[in-house]
Parts: structure tokens; C-alpha cells; sequence
């Protein structure tokens, strides 16, 4: 392998003149250049192979097809071992991609010539080409006629970018590409050309490399124009690279195989059994059959493969020997399908290793199908690229590495010393400081269910809680072995936990951790500490804290206080947002000297103390065989980190909660709440009191937002109490970064130089959203913010080659969650042209600048009603301000928001929801007033204001009179008669009797029963609808229990209250086929197109069928204005779907073929009706169940063959069927198989299996 390999690149200017081709290779021999780019070399696919004649066996160029100009082409020398495995040019002469290997080293060379004259689409599909085809170490290069750095590049005065130049950076950017030369000189000045024409000297020639591989470069340097008017640039790298440190793990593509697995099964009984002893300790028993399982299937896999490789080598001297007969025998046919049979084997062979790198890769884009790969394979990339660490700064001597091994050396050596404990905490200063502190405790009963033997039903259900295609912990074993293997493995798994649980005494492979580091967002990547470590642990190890976590999560409320509202079941991260603005609402009225002072803790998670914990926990009341277990999850743990795919160095852990054990959120809840505690009962700090609660503290895990009045004395008791707390837990406050957001407060010189915060900010970011002091700028100050971020990456996704379904997954999954996470955080109203904006901006992007061919409201429907689930952001915002409403009406969510809400007023906020008489907000709370506003607003946007009699509270409104004049009934309001929906079961008012059980009343009593039951029947029922409102159902149910998904449920009642629906689309198949569709009919065909297969691209191709949004002649006309033909030239004038699809005469003889063959298939005649065939109705009593899967593939595939001959004169042939309904069914195959389905997907082929072999 070469130590050194030098690049050279040049714009020869034409080399077609002998002399000047002598010039240039002369000058690269002397040069000792290896691998030479040339571009504009103005020659002809006959003269560039001549160039192979001068030492360059390996030559691989690309020519203008019409004319000599441009010209590129890679000129690898003798003196190298080169093996081409892949070449792509351009047949404009502009570039070549060449692939192979270099002394077994994969390397991808492209040279590019980009003419002045290219535009944006030229770098888009070249920079596609790039993420879907290099491989290995890629060296880019060429002449680019672009400069990337007005600044430092050009002599131009001008310094503005152009739109290509701009678009090129975000390019290289996007795919972790580095121009090499700027990336060594910064800030030096050289050029690679000069335009005599304007006088400007320009560097328009670069190379360009992985950012992963920067550390391979040696050198990169421009040379003279000696030989053309650019001057050379040269390129020295190494491509020497170390073996990788790396971890074994499970093929699960063995798991596929029904005889492997059962032979793995009869292995693993037998391996139990062989080493199963009641004298050992099972955690070793368990680790030794996890141990020799590993071996065998190590073996097992490496015998598979040779025997794989043997039958590849096989069937392609097979058919290499019949694809020499072929020619020269007379029996063609028959060994053409020799040939076939022979293809097909080598092709289920290669998808065998495809289905391996798709399964290692965590990719699914095969489900996308093929028009979404060019994405994908970018976003795969991106992904990469965004989480490999190139550089990292050396803390010592402040310079950047970036050798790998320097690198991982560093990475190690920093997480290294985070994890050790610099000195332990004086054990007596701990007790004495938890025994000060007013902590609840759990008792004996608590304590036995934590303690409690680990049964089978919990084991099975934590595994069937385990993800598939997630990393595997060091010893290699993942979530899907345990899953195919669960009822062999139960036995000796649930021995080993239970002697975890019992004894103390964990399974030795538990010790070790691989720490994979994320980069944090907004963080500077060459710092260490700007990575988030995240601890891959054993399968094994997460099932067992799972279940112990699950158990420990039923009495964590009745334990962490209500401030704390991370990690704990029932508590929302918006809670204590909600409740910040209440406290500013209530300072800024008051008139109160106070600050909100955010902290900022230093690594919390990985700081924090065992034995602090450990103390903790047994304040709170665990016993010692629970703490003695947690103990033995922490004792003697180690770790390596991955860096780029490689393993460092094993170091020891002494501290800290890892981030990915399934107890550690739960734990750290645990861990930083004596800290609360301490702030909460001190008598120093003084915190805002609302009504007759004092709120000091509010906490989302690590996340602590104090309130405090009067700083000048009460930080610096923050302070104290936090590093006295520091001191003996780990904790470190990181002054630098706390924030403090101060009210009626003006802090003197000498406060502001001991404690150097930012006293004048106006706001303050917390959670996600950022906290002003008035709260009248807080629609601006965040809606503002994220319109611009949305904006920029909206017209950044607008550069990316996406379809159809891409674009409206984007929105989906990255523009509604971070609009979303605000709707549900701050309780303002959003004007209706707001709204309206962001509806066009979405409708822009998701056609991609094109006129919409369906309606916006009609994408916005769910997939069972014919949309594609498209956001609706003005519904979403409905139902998460409406969030707050249903938790008002539940009586069993906790909050200290909702403490704050239900002391204003006489009567509680949602005893007002219905009845005009309580719309009069003035007075009113900020926060309650601003969501009551909104539910107005619903209420009369979706006619609800019959429905809301339900929510009537009869003890407060004047429309019940004696509510008004009997105080009784306002008492029954304690005993839980509230709203009248409480008092009926099924629109009946529930009888005295009912009503005395369940709610406590008295016999005298019955009077008022009466009262309420007039003022049921009489002002309530007869207002509400008969078959009910999904809206006011969810607010009813509440006051029973506090439902589950309120957003999603919200959403989807404010969506079937708009009455919106797909009838017309309906209606126009029916006009046109002459048939008749029932309501029932539209659905299943609906549901049809969305459970056809497992890619999402074909699953919307027949949505696209089914609510015709190709373009017909029909539309052309209504378009253009003028008649048109159909394209088969059948004499119909504007030609409607229905026609092209089904009608039109010359398609006729393709349907026939068609149910023809699917007769054939399965083995019974299938009617020619286009209600089943074309449009999706599953005809039950006309095709067996198992055949409905199949049938739909088959259907979907001949429409896709219409569209493929799509303006053609020519119809589809059934050929061309077939051909679709094998690219469905191999890709069918390999999902399944990546599912670890194989069983089922030869169940459901097995008919057409059947037809084509005969």
C-alpha cells in the first residue's frame, strides 16, 4: 500500500495538439504525480484511449457527445495496483466517477468540469450521483467555475455571492465534503486562474474531500500556470488506515431462516442445560451460555458465508460457459432460461449481502421505494457526516488534531476524568444534611413490590417493548434475538434477574458500556464536552432495568415533588412553563422585587455522586436489598467510547447516571431532589406567593428555574445552598451559563462584579421557549424566531430532490413538532394570518412551486378519509391549547400551574365553559383569560354550543335558579357534582339512588335531585346532539379520568367536526364509470390504497390513482383552453380519467391480459368490474382472504404500467406488468426479511411464486 499517494488536477485548455498533450504529461511525470484530473481536454472517445498508451493503463475519461469541447479524464498510473469496480460519466463531457480499489483500499475519484454556463440542477444531480455512488475514501476535484469565497478567492470587487456559488457551498456543506486547500489556509490568498478579459484573478480550481478523512492529507498546494492558463493544483494523501477496534455482532439475517433458527434454538436449550449447576451463580451461568452461543454463532455465520461465496463463484462460471454456447447453439430458448434460473439465484445471493449493509446502515429507504433513494442516501449521509468527529481541540495546547487516534486518545482521556470522583463526601455531612431535609419515604408494602420476585408477564412485556434495527450492547446480542428466541431464553433470564434482584450480584458483562457521542445542538464540535454521551448497553441489562424502572415509576409522584415535572409519569415538560408565566403575570401586577434565575448545571447526569445516591435512597425509604441491587448495577462499570465506527481504550467509571439505562431517568429524579427540597424549606429564600401558595422552584430533571424575591439577599443563599449540595453530590453549578430575568430589581455595581450575569436581559430562554418580562411580547418574541428558522430551512429542503410523500414526511416530522412544542407551551393567540401564511408556505414546498392539484384541506384528512394526514397547524393549535382545558376538567392531574388557575375567581376556570353569561373575561387571570379566549373561539368556529351544556355547573350558573339561592349545592361541588355530564350515564340522568352511592348524598336530598333533573331535561338535553361530539367527549370523560394522547384524540374530533370528507371525488368516478358507491365502498377503497404494501412510495401511487391527481387530457383543456386527444389516438376528445385508466378502447386488451393471468394465479376467474379491479373494492364473497394481499400488488402494478406508457401511442403490454410486480415483490422480500418475517412473505407468494416457475 502506498504510504503516499499524490493527486494532481489541471484545465489543459485542450490537449488534442500532440506537442502541448506531450507538455502536460511530461510536466506530470516530473511532477511524480500518481492520479492526474484533467478537464477540457477537447478530445473523442478514440483519443482519449490513446493516453492509456503513456504509462496509464487505467484511464477513464468522459466525451462531449456532439463536439469536441469539454473533456475530462482520470489518468491512474502503472506504478499503482488499481482494480476498477465502477465507472459513471456524463455524456456531456463534464464529469467521471470512477470507483475501485487501491491496494485493497476503496476509493471513489470523481473529476468535474462545470462549464460557465451550468446552472444549479448540474451541481444537484452531480452531487446526487456523488451520495449514491462513492465509497471509501473519495477525492473530488476539478475545475469548478465557481468561487466559494468572495472574500478570500477572487480579486473581484464585488462581494456578493451568486445564487450557484451560494448553492454549491450549501452542497459540499450538506454532504460533509471540505474544500482541502481553505481548509489548511484559512485565510491565505492564491488563485488558480486569471481572466485577462476582466483583470480578476479567481481560485476556481479545488479538491474536494470526506470531512472524516481530513486527517489522511498531507498536503494540498497550488502550483504554476506553466502549461495552461490554470494553474495545477496537487493533492498528497495517505490512505493507510488501522484495523478497526471493533465489537461482534448478530446477523440477524440468520434469524430469517426457519431451520437455522430452530437448530439455534435446540443450541441454546442444550448450551443451558450443558452449564446450567446449582452450585454456580446463574448471572454466570447466563454470561457463559451468552458466551458459547457467541462462538457458534460466530461459526455458524462464517461457514455460511464461505459456503455463499463458494455457490456466487459457482453460478457465475455457470454462467459465463452458457453465456459462450449461446451464441453458436441452435437450442436458444432453452438455455436462455438456463441463463435466467442462473441470474436469478446470483440475484437473491447479492440481495442476501445487500439485506446485511441495509440492516447495519439502520436504513429502511428500501421501503421508500426508488424515486425517494437519491434523498435518502443524502440524509443517510448527512446523518453520518453529523455525527463523525473529524477534529478535536487539544485542552493542552489549544490546536486542532485530527489523527484519529489523537482523537480517540483525547475523547477518552476527557470522559475519563469527568466519570472519576476527585474526593469523597464526608459520609457524616451527607446524613446530617438529608436528616435536615422534610422527605417522604415509602414504606414495607411499596418496598415488596419493588423487591418482588421478576415474573414471566413482566419479562414479556419488556420485551415486547424492545425496537427493532437498534445497536446491540458490547456483547453483541440484539433486541430481535431476544425476541426470537424469548421462550427458550425466559427460564435461565428470569433465574439470572431474580438472583440480580435477591443476592446483589449482577452478570460480570453488565460492566461494560460503549459511550457513542451526539453532537449537542449550537455547540462548537472541537470541544469534548460539546458531545452528549449516550451509554449502548446489553440488551439484557435494559430488560432488567426496564422492568425494575416500571415498578419504581408507580409511587415516583407520591416521592418527587410537584416542581419536578421531568422523568415523573403524569407530568408534563409544559407544566412549569405554564406556571412561570403565571409567576410573571403575578410579579409584573404586583409590582414585586424579584428574579427568575435559571441554573445551569455542569454535566449533571454524568456528575452525579453513588454514594450520595445511595444515601438518598435510603432517606427516602428504600430498603437495603433495592439499594443493595442498584448498587450492583454501579460496581466496578467500565466503558470505551465509539468514535467513527472505532473502539478506544477501556477506562473505569467512578460517578455518574448513564445516559441510555432505562433507570436513569428516574434515578437522577431521585438524585436531585434533596436539592430541591433544601431550597424549598429554607426561610431565606423568599419566593413568590399566589394566593396561598409560595412558589420557589421549578424543575424539568436538570433543568432548575428558581423564583425568588429580593435578590440582593436570597441569590447568594442560592448560591451557598447549591454548592454546599455540589459538595457532597457532584452537582457544579456553571455560572456562566445560569440566567437570571430580573422584575422591578436593578442589582449595584458591587453585586453585579461578585455574581457576573447578565442583570439587564429582557428574556431568558428556558425549555425550549423564551421567558420575557412582559408577557404581551411573548407571541413575537418565540413565533418570530422560529418563522425565520422555518422559512430558511424550507427553502433549504426546496434545493433537496424529494417526492411527493418526502416532502409531507418533512413536514411532519420537522416542521409540526417544533411548532407544536410551542402551541402546547405558551398560551397566546395566533393571528388567522399567521395561519394562512404557513399553509401557503407548506402547499409551496409540498409541490415543489407547482400549481396544487388537490386541495390543501383534502391532503389535511386522515388516510381512512382519502387525505395523507398533511398537519393542519390551525387544528393542532386548537387541541394543544385546549390540553389545558381537559386538564382543568380532570380532577386527578396535579399541577402546580393548575393550583395557581383554580384559586382565581369564586368558581374554578371550568365552570365557565359553557353559556354566554361567563364570557365577561375582564379582571381575568392572563393565562386562564388567554386559553378561555381560545376555547370560545372553538366553540363557535366548530359548533359546539349545544354539546357544551354538558360542562353547565348548575351550582354556578344563574341560568339554574336554585344553584343561586341553595348553598347546598355549592358544596356538593366538594363531594365531586360539578359539571352536569357528571350526573348522567349515557344522556340518562343517573337515578337518587346512583347519585347517593356514588356521591355521598342524604335522603333530604331528594328535593334537589328533582331541581337538577328538570334542569337536565329541560335546558341541557334537548341541546345536545343525539349521536354526540368526539370534542366534548374527551372534556366529559375527564371529570372520571384524565385521558391518554389528548392532542392526538383533540385533533382528530376538532378535524370530523369540519364535516371535511372525499365524497366528491366519489362522485366523480361514479358520473364517469356509471356505477354506484356507498359510503362503505369509499372507505374500504380508501384503506385499500394504504395497506397495499410495505413501501410508502407504492402505498401513494394508489392514493394518487384513487384521488386522481394525474394530469389527463381533460385537464389540459380546462388548462390550455383548448381540445384535446387522447394520446392513444382513439378519437376521444378530452379524455377523464376514468378513460385513461379503464375505458379508452386501447386499453382494453391489457386489462383482459391481465385478469387472464391473475386467473391463473389464483386459480379462479376475477369479474372485470372497475369498482374492484381498477378502484380497490375487496369483494370478500368474490376472493378468499389470503388472497387479498397479493391481489392488491397486482392491481397496484397494472396501473403503474398505464403510467409508465404514459402520452405514449403504444399501450402497456402485459410484459411490462410482470416486470413491475417483480420489482414490488423483490423489494417485498427484503423487507420482510429485514422484519425477520421471511415465513410470511413466502406464505403470501407463494401463487405467483407458483405461476412464474411454470
Amino acid at each position: 500500500m502506498p504510504h503516499k499517494l499524490k493527486i494532481a488536477s489541471l484545465n489543459v485548455n485542450g490537449l488534442s495538439n500532440p506537442v502541448k498533450r506531450s507538455r502536460v504529461l511530461a510536466k506530470m511525470r516530473k511532477d511524480k504525480s500518481q492520479v492526474i484530473f484533467l478537464q477540457e481536454t477537447h478530445m473523442t472517445n478514440s483519443e482519449h484511449k490513446k493516453l492509456s498508451n503513456f504509462g496509464y493503463s487505467n484511464t477513464y475519461y468522459s466525451s462531449c457527445k456532439n463536439s469536441r469541447k469539454r473533456g475530462v479524464v482520470i489518468m491512474i498510473s502503472n506504478s499503482l495496483h488499481f482494480e476498477p469496480i465502477k465507472t459513471k460519466r456524463d455524456d456531456e463531457g463534464r464529469y467521471i466517477l470512477v470507483k475501485g480499489k487501491m491496494d485493497n483500499v476503496l476509493v471513489t475519484f470523481v473529476n468535474v468540469y462545470a462549464p460557465p454556463e451550468c446552472n444549479i440542477s448540474f451541481f444537484k444531480n452531480l452531487f446526487d450521483l456523488i451520495v449514491r455512488e462513492s465509497e471509501g475514501v473519495l477525492v473530488c476535484s476539478g475545475d469548478w467555475n465557481t468561487i466559494l469565497n468572495y472574500q478570500l478567492d477572487t480579486t473581484s470587487t464585488s462581494r456578493q455571492g451568486s445564487p450557484k456559488s451560494k448553492y454549491l457551498n450549501t452542497l459540499i456543506r450538506e454532504t460533509g465534503l471540505i474544500d482541502v486547500w481553505r481548509n489548511i489556509h484559512a485565510r491565505e490568498r492564491e488563485y488558480t486562474h486569471y481572466s485577462a478579459t476582466h483583470k480578476v484573478h479567481s481560485r476556481l480550481d479545488f479538491f474536494l474531500i470526506n470531512t472524516i478523512d481530513r486527517h489522511k492529507i498531507n498536503e494540498c498546494k497550488i502550483g504554476t500556470a506553466d502549461i495552461s492558463d490554470h494553474s495545477i493544483v496537487y493533492l498528497d494523501i495517505h490512505l493507510n488506515s488501522k484495523p478497526r477496534n471493533t465489537l461482534w455482532r448478530l446477523n440477524v439475517g440468520l434469524l430469517n431462516n426457519k431451520s437455522t433458527v430452530e437448530e439455534i434454538q435446540k443450541e441454546i436449550g442444550e448450551c443451558i442445560d450443558d452449564n446450567k449447576d446449582d452450585h454456580v451463580d446463574p448471572t454466570i451461568v447466563w454470561d457463559t451460555v451468552k458466551a458459547v452461543m457467541r462462538g457458534k454463532l460466530i461459526s455458524r455465520t462464517a461457514y455460511l458465508r464461505k459456503m455463499q461465496r463458494s455457490k456466487y463463484d459457482q453460478l457465475e462460471k455457470e454462467l459465463e460457459k452458457l453465456e459462450k454456447q449461446l451464441p453458436k447453439n441452435e437450442k436458444k430458448d432453452t438455455i436462455g432460461d438456463q441463463i435466467k434460473a442462473i441470474r436469478k439465484q446470483i440475484e437473491n445471493l447479492i440481495k442476501d449481502e445487500t439485506e446485511n449493509k441495509m440492516r447495519f446502515m439502520k436504513q429502511t429507504f428500501y421501503e421508500s421505494g426508488p424515486k425517494a433513494t437519491r434523498i435518502l442516501a443524502r440524509r443517510l449521509r448527512t446523518q453520518q457526516i453529523t455525527n463523525s468527529v473529524h477534529k478535536i481541540r487539544d485542552p493542552l495546547s489549544n490546536t486542532l488534531k485530527y489523527d484519529p487516534e489523537e482523537i480517540h486518545r483525547m475523547f477518552k482521556n476527557y470522559y475519563e476524568t469527568l466519570y472519576s470522583q476527585p474526593e469523597k463526601a464526608d459520609e457524616e455531612k451527607i446524613k446530617q444534611f438529608l436528616s435536615s431535609l422534610d422527605l417522604p419515604s415509602i414504606g414495607s408494602e411499596q418496598n415488596g413490590y419493588l423487591t418482588a420476585p421478576i415474573s414471566k408477564d413482566e419479562l414479556d412485556k419488556a420485551i415486547g417493548r424492545l425496537a427493532s434495527n437498534k445497536s446491540p450492547g458490547s456483547d453483541g446480542y440484539p433486541n430481535e434475538w431476544y425476541k426470537k428466541f424469548k421462550e427458550v431464553l425466559a427460564p435461565i433470564l428470569l433465574e439470572s434477574f431474580n438472583w440480580t434482584l435477591e443476592k446483589a450480584i449482577a452478570p460480570p458483562s453488565w460492566k461494560d458500556a460503549v459511550i457513542t457521542v451526539i453532537p449537542k445542538e449550537g455547540k462548537n464540535k472541537e470541544y469534548c464536552e460539546s458531545y452528549r454521551p449516550i451509554s449502548i448497553l446489553n440488551v439484557d441489562y435494559k430488560l432488567f432495568t426496564s422492568i425494575i424502572t416500571k415498578r419504581l415509576e408507580c409511587f415516583l409522584p407520591d416521592l418527587i415533588h410537584e416542581d419536578q415535572t421531568g422523568f415523573v409519569k403524569g407530568r408534563q415538560t409544559q407544566d412549569n412553563i405554564r406556571r412561570t408565566l403565571h409567576i410573571i403575570d403575578h410579579v409584573n401586577k404586583h409590582h414585586t422585587c424579584a428574579a427568575l434565575i435559571s441554573l445551569d448545571a455542569e454535566k449533571a447526569f454524568d456528575r452525579v455522586s453513588w454514594d450520595f445516591l445511595y444515601k438518598v435512597l435510603e432517606k427516602l425509604g428504600f430498603n437495603d436489598k433495592f439499594i443493595k441491587c442498584i448498587k450492583a448495577l454501579y460496581t466496578d462499570p467500565s466503558a470505551r467510547v465509539k468514535i467513527n465506527g472505532h473502539l478506544t481504550d477501556t477506562f473505569k467509571l467512578h460517578r455518574g447516571t448513564r445516559q441510555g439505562c432505562c433507570a436513569s431517568p428516574a434515578l437522577f429524579a431521585i438524585f436531585i431532589e434533596p436539592l430541591a427540597q433544601a431550597i424549598r424549606q429554607e426561610d431565606e429564600l423568599t419566593g413568590i406567593m399566589i394566593a396561598r401558595d409560595e412558589h420557589k422552584i421549578g424543575l424539568f430533571a436538570d433543568d432548575i428555574i428558581t423564583y425568588l424575591q429580593n435578590p440582593n439577599s436570597t441569590f447568594t443563599k442560592l448560591v451557598k445552598i447549591t454548592e454546599e449540595y455540589g459538595s457532597m453530590s457532584g452537582y457544579k453549578l456553571n455560572m456562566s451559563k445560569t440566567q437570571v430575568l430580573t422584575f422591578n430589581y436593578k442589582p449595584n455595581k458591587k453585586f453585579r462584579k461578585k455574581y457576573n450575569l447578565n442583570w439587564n436581559a429582557r428574556s431568558i430562554k428556558y425549555l425550549g421557549v423564551i421567558i420575557t418580562q412582559e408577557l404581551d411580547r411573548t407571541y413575537e418574541t418565540n413565533y418570530k424566531l422560529i418563522n425565520n428558522k422555518i422559512q430558511r430551512d424550507v427553502a433549504k429542503w426546496s434545493t433537496l430532490i424529494m417526492d411527493f410523500s418526502s416532502r409531507i414526511e418533512v413536514v411532519k416530522m420537522n416542521l409540526l413538532p417544533r411548532l407544536l412544542y410551542l402551541f402546547l407551551s405558551l398560551p397566546v393567540r395566533i393571528p388567522d394570518t399567521q395561519f394562512s401564511a404557513w399553509d401557503k408556505l407548506i402547499s409551496r414546498f409540498i409541490w415543489a412551486g407547482a400549481r396544487p392539484r388537490i386541495r390543501l384541506k383534502t391532503l389535511q384528512l386522515d388516510k381512512e378519509n382519502g387525505g395523507l394526514a398533511l398537519p393542519d397547524l390551525r387544528g393542532y393549535y386548537y387541541a394543544a391549547q385546549l390540553r389545558y382545558v381537559v386538564y382543568w376538567c380532570s380532577p386527578n392531574y396535579q399541577a402546580r400551574w393548575k393550583d395557581i388557575e383554580m384559586s382565581q375567581g369564586q368558581a374554578p376556570p371550568q365552570s365557565r365553559l359553557s353559556g354566554k353569561e361567563y364570557r365577561d373575561l375582564k379582571g381575568e387571570n392572563l393565562v386562564v383569560r388567554g386559553t378561555l379566549e381560545i376555547w370560545y373561539e372553538v366553540v363557535k368556529k366548530y359548533k359546539l354550543t349545544g354539546d357544551c351544556k354538558l360542562l353547565i355547573w348548575p351550582s354556578c350558573t344563574s341560568r339554574f335558579r336554585p344553584g343561586m339561592l341553595d348553598k347546598t349545592f355549592e358544596k356538593w361541588r366538594d363531594k365531586g357534582i360539578t359539571a352536569t355530564c357528571t350526573l348522567i350515564d349515557k344522556q340518562h340522568f343517573k337515578s337518587f339512588t346512583s347519585l347517593k352511592n356514588e356521591f355521598g348524598l342524604e335522603n333530604e336530598d331528594l328535593y334537589r335531585y328533582f331541581q337538577l333533573r328538570h334542569f337536565y331535561e329541560t335546558e341541557v338535553k334537548r341541546e345536545i346532539s343525539v349521536e354526540g361530539n368526539d370534542v366534548i367527549e374527551i372534556l366529559t370523560g375527564a371529570f372520571k379520568q384524565t385521558p391518554l394522547r389528548i392532542v392526538s384524540k383533540l385533533y382528530k374530533g376538532l378535524l370530523k367536526q369540519q364535516g371535511r370528507n372525499t365524497m366528491y371525488i366519489k362522485e366523480k368516478w361514479e358520473k364517469e364509470l356509471g356505477i354506484e358507491l356507498s359510503e362503505s365502498d369509499w372507505q374500504t377503497m380508501l384503506k385499500t390504497q394504504h395497506t397495499s404494501t410495505s413501501s410508502k412510495t407504492w402505498r401513494e401511487f394508489g392514493w394518487k390513482n384513487l384521488t386522481r391527481l394525474f394530469i389527463t387530457p381533460k385537464i389540459k383543456n380546462k388548462q390550455l383552453g383548448q381540445q384535446q386527444h387522447c394520446w392513444r389516438q382513439c378519437g376521444q376528445l378530452n379524455a377523464n380519467h376514468s378513460h385513461i385508466f379503464w375505458s379508452c378502447t386501447k386499453i382494453q386488451t391489457f386489462w383482459d391480459e391481465v385478469l387472464r393471468v391473475m386467473g391463473k394465479v389464483f386459480g379462479y376467474n376475477l369479474p372485470k368490474d372497475p369498482r374492484f379491479i381498477y378502484l380497490g373494492l375487496i369483494l370478500e364473497d368474490v376472493m378468499g382472504k389470503e388472497d387479498i394481499y397479493l391481489f392488491k400488488i397486482l392491481s397496484l402494478a397494472a396501473k403503474k404500467a398505464i403510467t409508465r406508457t404514459w402520452l405514449r401511442t403504444d399501450p402497456p403490454e402485459l410484459s411490462d406488468w410482470l416486470t413491475i410486480v417483480e420489482e414490488i415483490r423483490s423489494m417485498e422480500q427484503m423487507t420482510y426479511r429485514l422484519r425477520i418475517k421471511a415465513e410470511l412473505y413466502a406464505v403470501r407468494w407463494t401463487k405467483w411464486h407458483l405461476y412464474v416457475t411454470e
